[in-house]
């Protein structure tokens, strides 16, 4: 039952990050932190969204410390969040992909595989 939890904090994490990009790139949005700003960020539905998605995926990740090391968990999440965002945001997005980035994705992704041989 932990990993499907696993899994699903990362897509929820990923999700809110890829949600958040499209509220920012409304272009109603006031410049600045004044409280137009405030209350045009707060009253966004992307933002809202985001906000939502984040919320639950700290609490499932609340959840998973009971039964993970954090040592195991944290990186495992960041590091699969990222590889995540990298293809919504060139997929969804449409933010280019480079070679250079697909190089550091192959790091990350070796990387959670050694941590998962190691577990």
């Amino acid at each position: 039952m932990i990993y499907p939890l696993l899994i699903l904090t990362i897509v929820l994490n990923a999700s809110a990050q890829i949600v958040l990009k499209r509220g920012a790139n409304i272009t109603d949005i006031p410049s600045g932190f004044g409280l137009d700003w405030l209350q045009s960020t707060v009253l966004n539905p992307y933002v809202l969204s985001g906000i939502a998605l984040y919320g639950m995926s700290f609490f499932i990740y609340f959840r998973l410390l009971r039964e993970l090391d954090v040592s195991f968990a944290s990186p495992v999440v960041m590091a699969s969040a990222f590889v995540l965002v990298y293809m919504f945001s060139a997929s969804l997005l449409g933010e280019t992909i480079s070679l250079y980035k697909l190089a550091g994705l192959a790091l990350i992704i070796g990387g959670l595989i050694v941590m998962f041989i190691g577990r």
